[in-house]
Formats: C-alpha cells, sequence, structure tokens
C-alpha cells in the first residue's frame, strides 16, 4: 500500500515524509475555460470501497418505512482529479521545459516524435501540486496503492515524467501507463475545439463534422478516457480540447486507458506534460505505532493505512510556549546499560529509512513496539508533552522510535523532524567525547547526560556535530498528534 513521500527518485533514499496533508485544489471559473459536457459530476466517496446511496429530496426511508417505497443506488466506480495550475506552477513547469534532458519518445506508446525527460528541480512539483492532489484523490476515490500486492508500507515517489511537442497529424494511441497514478498537463494548445471541429473548410474538419454527426462527437484535436461501466459497457469522457484547456491538469489511475487524437492545419507544437507516480519498494516507511487508540478504531489499521480509518496529523500553531525543555529520566541507571547492549545488538536498520543527514548507525524505527523499556519512556515523555507544552487539541497520538549509535567522527547534519509535532532523545551511552546536540532558532547547545531526556518541537532543525568517541548512544522519536476527519 502506498502513502505519500516527497522524494521523486526511487534510486535514492527517503529523506523525510509528506503524509495527511489535505491539498487546495479545483479549477477555477474563468470565462473562457470550457469544461466538458454531457457527464454528471462523479459523486463523493470518501472511502472508495463501499456504495453511495443517493438519496432523493423527501424521500421516505426504504428501511424503516412500512409503505411502500423505492430509491435509486449508485454504486462507486472511481474518478479522477482536474486542476487549474496557478501562474506560479507553471513558470516553474516551463522552466523545466527549458532545461529540458535527453529524448524519451522511444520509451512511449505515441505517434509523438519529439518527447524529453524533465527533471523536478528540489522537487518542487512534487511537493506542492502533486502530494496535495494525490491526497484529494485518496480523500474522494480511495488509495490506488492499497491494492497492490506488498507486504510493506512504501512511498509514493515521481518515477519519470517528460514533455510532449505534438504536430499537427501525430496522435498517442489508446494506452495506459506503468504504476499507480500517472498525470497530464496542457501547457500550450494551438488551436481551438471550434476551429478543428466545426468551423475550418479543411477536408478533417468536414470529416469530423460527419463523424461528430454519426457518432455524436467530433474528434480532431481532442483528449479521451476510456472507461466501463458495472454492467461492462464501455463509454468515453471526452476533453474537447482547445487554448483555454492550457494550464490544466488531470491526475488518473495509471490503468485508465485513455488516448490523444491528432490536430490538423496548425503548424504549431501542441505542448504537454505527462508523467507517472510509483511505489518506490526500495524504501519502506518507519511504522507509526499506535499509543493510545480509542476502542472502537481496530487495533492497528493506522499502522496499514492512514487514509483509510480518515485521519489528519494536528500541526502546531506558529507561535507556541514552550519549544523545547530538559529532563532527568528517573530509573535511567537500572536499564540504560541493559538498553545500550541491546540497541547494539540490534545493530543497522534492515528498513532503508536512515535519513541522508544521518551518518551513523541507526537501529529500524519500531522500538516503541519491540523494546518495553523504551515504551514505558516513550509513555513518560508523552505525559510530559500533555503537563507542559500545552499540545494542540488531538484524539490520540501516535510514535515512531528508533536508537542511533555514534562512533569516532560520526555525526547527523542539519534536520529537522518533517511533519510530527514533537520529537525527543534519550541519551543511553554517554562517553568522554559525546558531540553535544546543536539547535537553530533559538540556538542552542545541550550537552548530553545518561538518562537525559530532551523534548522539543519538530520542526527545530537541529544536529550532532562529529562525535570525539566511539559508543555515543540514544533513543530519538517523533509524536503525531492525530484528529478524526470530518468528512
Amino acid at each position: 500500500m502506498g502513502i505519500i513521500n516527497q522524494r521523486k527518485n526511487p534510486d535514492r533514499e527517503l529523506k523525510s515524509s509528506v503524509i495527511q496533508r489535505e491539498g487546495n485544489s479545483g479549477i477555477n471559473t474563468l470565462p473562457d475555460y470550457r469544461i466538458p459536457t454531457g457527464v454528471p459530476p462523479v459523486p463523493r466517496n470518501t472511502q472508495g470501497e463501499s456504495d453511495l446511496y443517493l438519496k432523493p429530496v423527501n424521500a421516505v426511508d426504504h428501511y424503516s418505512s412500512k409503505e411502500e417505497s423505492s430509491r435509486p443506488v449508485v454504486p462507486f466506480t472511481g474518478g479522477w482529479m482536474e486542476k487549474k495550475l496557478s501562474a506560479d506552477h507553471m513558470k516553474f513547469l516551463w522552466d523545466m521545459i527549458g532545461n529540458k534532458g535527453e529524448t524519451c519518445g522511444e520509451m512511449l506508446a505515441g505517434h509523438v516524435m519529439d518527447s524529453y525527460y524533465l527533471e523536478d528541480k528540489e522537487d518542487y512539483f512534487y511537493v506542492n501540486v502533486l502530494d496535495p492532489l494525490m491526497q484529494e484523490y485518496m480523500h474522494n476515490f480511495g488509495n490506488p496503492g492499497d491494492k497492490i500486492a506488498v507486504n510493506n508500507l512504501h512511498p509514493f515517489c515521481l518515477h519519470k515524467w517528460w514533455v510532449n511537442y505534438q504536430r499537427q497529424g501525430e496522435y498517442n494511441p489508446t494506452h495506459d501507463h506503468t504504476g499507480c497514478f500517472s498525470f497530464v498537463i496542457w501547457m500550450k494548445i494551438p488551436y481551438t475545439n471550434e476551429e478543428q471541429n466545426e468551423t475550418g473548410t479543411n477536408p478533417e474538419v468536414e470529416i469530423a463534422k460527419r463523424a461528430g454527426q454519426m457518432s455524436g462527437h467530433a474528434s480532431n484535436g481532442s483528449f479521451e478516457f476510456h472507461y466501463t461501466d458495472i454492467f461492462g459497457a464501455s463509454h468515453s469522457f471526452w476533453y474537447d480540447m482547445g487554448t483555454p484547456l492550457e494550464g490544466t491538469m488531470l491526475l488518473f489511475p495509471s490503468n485508465l486507458k485513455h488516448q490523444v487524437y491528432p490536430f490538423f492545419n496548425n503548424d504549431e507544437y501542441r505542448i504537454s506534460i505527462s508523467g507517472n507516480i510509483v511505489l518506490n519498494t526500495n524504501t519502506k516507511i518507519p511504522v507509526e505505532m499506535n499509543t493510545d487508540l480509542p476502542d472502537f478504531v481496530e487495533p492497528g489499521k493506522l499502522e496499514r493505512n492512514h487514509h483509510s480509518t480518515g485521519t489528519s496529523i494536528v500541526s502546531l500553531p506558529e507561535h507556541t510556549g514552550k519549544k523545547i525543555g530538559e529532563y532527568h529520566y528517573p530509573p535511567y541507571n537500572d536499564i540504560n546499560e541493559k538498553l545500550f547492549h541491546i540497541i547494539q545488538d540490534l545493530g543497522s536498520g534492515k528498513t532503508g529509512v536512515n535519513p541522508e543527514e544521518a551518518h551513523c548507525t541507526m537501529t529500524d524505527w519500531d522500538l516503541y513496539s519491540s523494546q518495553e523499556h523504551v515504551k514505558t519512556m516513550v509513555d513518560w515523555v508523552q505525559r510530559i508533552i500533555d503537563d507542559q507544552f500545552d499540545p494542540p487539541e488531538h484524539d490520540f497520538k501516535t510514535v515512531e522510535t528508533w536508537a542511533v549509535t555514534y562512533k569516532e567522527g560520526e555525526d547527523i547534519e542539519w534536520h529537522n523532524h518533517g511533519i510530527s509535532c514533537y520529537s525527543f532523545v534519550y541519551y543511553v551511552n554517554v562517553p568522554e567525547g559525546s558531540s553535544p546536540l546543536l539547535f537553530q532558532n533559538p540556538e542552542g547547545i545541550i550537552d548530553p547526560k545518561p538518562g537525559k531526556v530532551v523534548i522539543f518541537e519538530s520542526r527545530m532543525k537541529h544536529k550532532v556535530p562529529p562525535n570525539k568517541c566511539n559508543g555515543r548512544c540514544a533513543v530519538s522519536g517523533n509524536i503525531f498528534l492525530k484528529k478524526h476527519r470530518e468528512l
């Protein structure tokens, strides 16, 4: 199953994850924007699993009524997301097109001569457009990554994307894509639908008029989705292409078949961008362990899929009263030596989630569930957060916890802990020469001591400079505040 991640290349290690962020998508109402007609809007369905029953106004309840009654039943069939991109997003895309890479037309299904790979510089487009739009898709239709037969949680990533320069007469036959999600962005359309199918006097327009009369739709220059209904009958959804659709993006399941029709009597390029989003199975996502789930939530369900339970991560307000605190864990003398040996026996984790900034030995991120001493300490940390940090309102918490061991010369570069709310470090072994913990904004230097616990807001940047001994060891973790979504 898939959850959202901001890395774009499966061959690069996962740096941080972007999970449970609601986007703000949708088409702006513009006078010249032509929305295809003839197909009713897709009904809202938050899980993508159960049927949606549409109840007519003033209808009698079908089950409780003792009288004869009826109702329409509309099964869930799926759909896609449509978005109008902002001027900033379009500028970024044109800049990437200006720096396009090597040709890739031979790798594509289209009868298009000129196609080139693109680079998502600093993951800008994934983080700011694709990630929020995928969140909206899953909010409405469910997570297509759930249906992929893998044994662990893996992040989504932008695998490849490319720009197409389509000449008149060129086309893409009916095809689908690899991956979970695919997308198309119409950058430049040098014609209108009317010119291609209605007002022109060239033979292609005359043929389109005749075809439109026979089939109900003239197709020159158009984009078409193919799908079947619950009876197996084939249907089409048309986008009548033209200049007003420039800057429009569609995000759809990769196995949704579609095609692009040729345009005629125009010597300019039709420019579009396409791409695929896949599961990065080279990287596993660390499981957030549920620490105080209410009884009515199935145990472990959040660990399998963040979205299936309708939850969201709570963000800290911009201004907070307490950002960092130092504490002393009372039973450290009784557990540290044993815990240190356990951590050394665990060694380096097998899930491949070490961030790029970490140059040290890091265990798997599951110590809360696998080590009782760690669980007891983390529960103690959570009580301090509730008592002293005035956390935002939330329904429950989840955590992820790991251990790090430093040899001489090893370090962790400047970083923060992404979208979690609070983070902590608990010092297990502190030989002479152990490096301090440094913070930015506000600046701070914290010397490590056995049994010391540092709790801080996850958004605070921090680092551990090169260590001057062997065996510096600590347990670290993130605490997420969660709320149930109101859908």
